[in-house]
């Protein structure tokens, strides 16, 4: 299922940024770099406001969000890219969003 239609194209332009972010080069003057998770986890009812409501919670800006279930498996696979403020928020998010009940894996 689709949760953006532009996902796709801004999945390629936050990666970029997050090259850039990388790299050292321009973030657009702020001190935030996107970062894109991809989550992997049971498919259960409320697991996408699950993950949201963390992010929501932390005052992360979610610039792109992307889910798929496989309805065989009942596997959720999501891309969600968010404006992260320093490497410690990004280590709190993954360590509560891998702590919601069916989350197999968390990657970046």
């Amino acid at each position: 299922r689709q949760v953006d239609d532009a996902a796709a194209d801004d999945e390629v332009a936050a990666d970029d940024e997050d090259a850039d972010a990388r790299d050292g080069g321009d973030t657009g003057g702020d001190e935030s770099f996107n970062v894109t998770l991809y989550i992997t986890a049971e498919n259960s009812g409320g697991l996408l406001a699950s993950v949201t409501a963390y992010i929501a919670a932390a005052k992360m800006q979610i610039t792109a969000a992307n889910v798929k279930v496989d309805q065989k498996e009942h596997i959720a696979d999501m891309t969600i890219s968010v404006m992260i403020r320093n490497a410690e928020d990004l280590e709190d998010l993954v360590r509560k969003i891998k702590s919601i009940h069916g989350v197999l894996e968390v990657r970046r």
